[in-house]
């Protein structure tokens, strides 16, 4: 009877799994946060009341995916919004830009990361066309 109870919970707990590593991807990045500026500090507790809100949040869906992908977004806009408040205007877009790298880095292409960050040394020659967001004048 625990073992099939043990076996049950487990198949529960790895259901929000998904969920669990984003929120890991998340406040990795909010601690990261200092390297723009030192004062930005932001403790585990703060986050986990963010996360805890989300989880208590009603998504009026039966379908654990579209549950699931509800309170993802959910966690994103809110700790966007939280840090947002707390971050110099300097530092906004600065910081949408590298949450969005982190939980989204295919939607960079080769060597963009590396140009908006500044890093970036071209070759001499131009190989191929310009990106596609690149105006052709």
């Amino acid at each position: 009877e625990s073992s099939r109870l043990q076996v049950d919970l487990d198949n529960e707990r790895e259901v929000f799994r998904p969920l669990a590593t984003l929120g890991s991807q998340i406040f990795i990045l909010i601690r990261e946060l200092p390297c723009i500026d030192h004062m930005y500090r932001f403790s585990l507790e703060s986050f986990m009341v963010l996360f805890h809100k989300v989880l208590n949040l009603q998504t009026g869906s039966d379908s654990i995916e579209e549950k699931l992908r509800f309170l993802g977004n959910q966690l994103k806009i809110k700790v966007l919004f939280y840090l947002s408040r707390s971050l110099f205007k300097a530092d906004r877009l600065t910081f949408g830009m590298h949450m969005v790298r982190g939980i989204m880095p295919e939607k960079f292409e080769p060597n963009e990361w590396e140009l908006f960050q500044g890093a970036y040394i071209p070759p001499t020659q131009p190989n191929g066309a310009a990106p596609l967001w690149c105006p052709i004048e």
